[in-house]
């Protein structure tokens, strides 16, 4: 077990080393679709979302896109915001609505 486990938990190496493996697939994107990658990435960030899985499935949709020689705008559109919470509105629920359901369910539990 390493420090950092000990101090934060097992499986935080792990993630750590699944999200370095990420940035080496999103550096590996052609300079447009990084850009856009890094801008989605931001917006994401500033909305609370920091799960690997969206991320990867992001960069995985880039990847494809790029190797089809599509050009960015055409994959996200020209609104990138929309685009942004398009992703945020899948069917997983999201941060806030698992905290309040916890919440709810803490006291509705007394």
């Amino acid at each position: 077990m390493t420090l950092i486990d000990k101090l934060f938990g097992e499986g935080t190496s792990a993630q750590k080393h699944q999200w370095g493996e990420l940035q080496k697939r999103v550096k590996a994107l052609p300079s447009d679709y990084y850009q856009a990658y890094r801008a989605i990435e931001k917006y994401l960030f500033n909305m609370g979302i920091g799960d690997t899985e969206r991320f990867s499935d992001l960069v995985e949709f880039l990847e494809v896109a790029a190797s089809e020689n599509k050009k960015v705008t055409e994959v996200i559109g020209a609104d990138v915001a929309a685009f942004c919470d398009a992703m945020l509105n899948d069917d997983r629920m999201d941060w806030k609505e698992k905290y309040r359901k916890s919440l709810n369910d803490y006291f509705s539990k007394r």
